[in-house]
């Protein structure tokens, strides 16, 4: 298997398509695209990129009024 095959079906993503010196964790850059999607206040953007990346994943996020 060529290394950056084996790097994706590892969680990874290659930065080069031949022998990559590098790699980033596609949970990483899932994290920087939600952060991505709100960026007009930094805690903000935090706090909702963070819920949705775990309500991407399967977790049920509730606020304080159970809704």
């Amino acid at each position: 298997i060529p290394p950056p095959i084996r790097l994706v079906t590892m969680g990874y993503f290659p930065t080069s398509p031949r022998d990559p010196p590098t790699a980033f964790s596609i949970n990483l850059l899932s994290q920087f695209h939600h952060l991505y999607d709100y960026t007009s206040d930094s805690i903000t953007a935090l706090a909702a990129a963070h819920r949705d990346l775990l309500e991407e994943r399967g977790f049920l996020m509730l606020n304080s009024k159970v809704t």
